[in-house]
């Protein structure tokens, strides 16, 4: 059966190029600020700093990652459709290459020494990324070098491909407690979630797509 989903209420398309701008503004803006400066590895109240402006960043970023799920659904819904293929394939590739542009930060967190891991992890200006910067430093002897990672990315055939099923099968996964044509609540799927965003119900509509874009 095709599906009919209600894309609007993802995000509206007039809006995709001032977020783009916004999104590009903030990035170059967040890479000219700490790429270069070393600081923020060695001083908790200047990580802390670093950490604000990168969650600032991540929720404007979010706004951004809209625009390639509203284009990658609406190649669901007509993958024949050669017009939105090259849209979507158009963002997906600027908000993969939008979002390397910062890995620098998660990178180089998680490559300091055990002493300065631990002094972090002691920090009350740190305090409440405690449990990020835990994972981030659990994980961090796995994690290649900035140069390694550009060069796997480059010499990699089917990066892009392994972002979207990563991403996709991450959704996949999801649920979230969803009021229903009834007006009960009952935890729905992603993909139940997208249908009833096009519900008749006006208010299972409206909370379907508050929750949709609480996913992203």
């Amino acid at each position: 059966m095709k599906q009919n989903w209600n894309l609007q209420l993802i995000a509206d398309p007039k809006d995709f190029k001032r977020i783009r701008e916004e999104v590009k503004k903030a990035t170059d803006e967040l890479v000219s600020k700490w790429e270069n400066e070393t600081s923020w590895l060695e001083n908790p109240s200047k990580t802390k700093e670093a950490l604000d402006d990168l969650a600032k960043w991540s929720e404007l970023y979010g706004e951004h990652t809209k625009e390639f799920f509203y284009h990658m659904l609406l190649l669901t819904l007509d993958e024949g459709n050669t017009e939105v293929k090259a849209k979507y394939n158009q963002i997906h590739k600027l908000a993969v290459a939008t979002g390397n542009q910062v890995n620098f930060f998660t990178i180089r967190l998680s490559k300091i020494s055990t002493k300065m891991q631990r002094t972090f992890l002691e920090s009350q200006d740190l305090k409440e990324y405690k449990h990020y910067l835990e994972r981030l430093f659990r994980t961090g002897k796995h994690t290649l070098s900035e140069a390694e990672e550009k060069i796997m990315l480059m010499k990699s055939k089917v990066s892009s491909e392994n972002w979207i099923q990563m991403l996709s099968a991450m959704l996949a996964a999801e649920e979230r407690e969803v009021t229903d044509e009834k007006g009960g609540k009952s935890m729905k799927s992603f993909s139940q979630i997208l249908e009833l965003m096009s519900d008749r119900n006006k208010t299972v509509r409206d909370k379907a797509a508050k929750v949709f874009n609480e996913l992203l």
